[in-house]
């Protein structure tokens, strides 16, 4: 198999972080585009932005000030954080070409992802079994569930941590 673009959805959760080394590791050694992509519920997806046009301005300031501090936060992650030997990562995201994104999750993170990874073209998905909150993935099931049922790529699951 030849993966050319890569989606490696993210929660900003230790066990995401871990998966992202390895979604780099993989964008390495196909030579591809990997696309770092977080699924927020605090942005409007088409529906919503056509009810609330109002106000409409001032909710752009909004998702636009969410969006930066999403993507501040995976640049934290990407040089800072105290689980990842700092130049080893550095010298991973140099070599590769990446985009961070952050999409509406529509209140399903999970189909959302998909959509996103069907219309991006996506050959793998990169994802942690477990995410961001347990109890949460209890009650609602998990975002990796969905997506190994739903994926019409194959999926890479990796066990976190």
């Amino acid at each position: 198999m030849n993966f050319k673009r890569i989606i490696s959805p993210q929660d900003l959760s230790e066990n995401a972080l871990s998966t992202l080394i390895s979604a780099f590791e993989m964008a390495i050694k196909f030579d591809a585009k990997l696309l770092i992509v977080h699924a927020s519920d605090e942005l409007l997806d088409e529906d919503e932005e056509t009810m609330l046009r109002i106000s409409l301005s001032k909710f752009r300031k909004h998702e636009n000030e969410v969006i930066n501090k999403i993507k501040t936060s995976f640049e934290k992650l990407l040089t800072q954080h105290p689980m990842v030997n700092r130049s080893a990562l550095g010298d991973l995201a140099a070599r590769v070409d990446y985009s961070i994104s952050i999409i509406s999750s529509h209140g399903n993170p999970g189909k959302s992802l998909l959509e996103y990874a069907e219309k991006e073209q996506v050959d793998l998905i990169v994802l942690s079994k477990t995410g961001h909150s347990s109890v949460m993935e209890i009650l609602l099931g998990s975002v990796s569930t969905y997506i190994l049922h739903h994926a019409t790529c194959p999926v890479l699951l990796t066990p976190g941590k």
